[in-house]
């Protein structure tokens, strides 16, 4: 079977939907020639001859069109890029490397 890949799938998340079980991805990715941690890009063919472990699962997400996308592809930028050029040393004291907090849960420990 040929499986065409969805914007932010992973092979785990074809896995589930062809097998039913995310132990396929590793069957999927060896079929394929790619690594497990592969981004997979949108309309990427992928091939599967293996048999469904899980077959209600694999009927539940073809009855109800579930096409899982649990990949990250395009959000490195947002899960990196929290702190910018501008990120200073507000919370940080004199200069020292103590927190200006941490004065404060000493009185109180005391």
């Amino acid at each position: 079977m040929e499986i065409i890949a969805q914007s932010n799938q992973s092979l785990f998340d074809i896995a589930l939907m062809v097998s039913g079980s995310a132990g396929a991805a590793f069957d999927i990715a060896l079929e394929n020639g790619i690594s497990l941690t592969d981004d997979l890009m949108s309309g990427q063919v992928l091939k599967f001859t293996g048999v469904p472990v899980n077959k209600r699962v694999v009927d539940y997400y073809a009855v109800n069109s579930i096409r899982p996308a649990t990949g990250l592809i395009g959000y490195e930028e947002d899960l990196f890029g929290v702190f910018d050029d501008t990120f200073d040393d507000t919370f940080w004291g004199d200069g020292e490397s103590s927190c200006i907090f941490d004065e404060t849960f000493d009185e109180f420990f005391e």
